[in-house]
């Protein structure tokens, strides 16, 4: 299921398939909004059939951890962003580099979470009802 083009609502069957086959990769999607509007990009990454993240793009994992600590510990955001970076031995891991500031109490799982959950919601609103197209990638990009 490399690449194809779906009509108007059928991108949740799409997304069915993908879960029901436990696929990991990462689902690029052009919704077409309106003929004359430019198309809507997302990005939707999938872990064994789960749907981990959903936005505009995937973020570099620095750029992810930044936007998490100045939303939920804005005081302590660059510090521990120093700090976690120092000390993180993977330099491509979003999950190491978020375990840190999770283990220094900067962050916590529920915190990011809630903030992938909301991320993701917002792409699939923006994209569900419309036609598109999409082109799956068994790779995964975002730990």
């Amino acid at each position: 299921m490399p690449h194809g083009k779906y009509q108007p609502k059928q991108l949740g069957t799409l997304l069915n398939i993908l879960r029901s086959h436990r696929a990991s990769g990462t689902l690029y999607v052009k919704a077409t909004i309106a003929p004359d509007a430019r198309a809507r990009s997302r990005v939707l990454v999938f872990q064994g059939g789960e749907m981990t993240y959903g936005d505009y793009g995937i973020p570099d994992r620095f750029s992810l951890a930044r936007k998490l600590t100045k939303q939920f510990k804005p005081a302590m955001s660059e510090i521990a962003l120093k700090f976690a970076r120092e000390k993180a031995a993977n330099s491509t891991s979003a999950r190491e580099l978020l375990e840190i500031l999770c283990k220094i109490r900067v962050l916590n799982w529920k915190q990011i979470e809630s903030f992938v959950l909301a991320r993701t919601a917002i792409a699939l609103e923006q994209i569900l009802p419309h036609a598109g197209q999409f082109q799956f990638k068994p790779t995964v990009e975002f730990d």
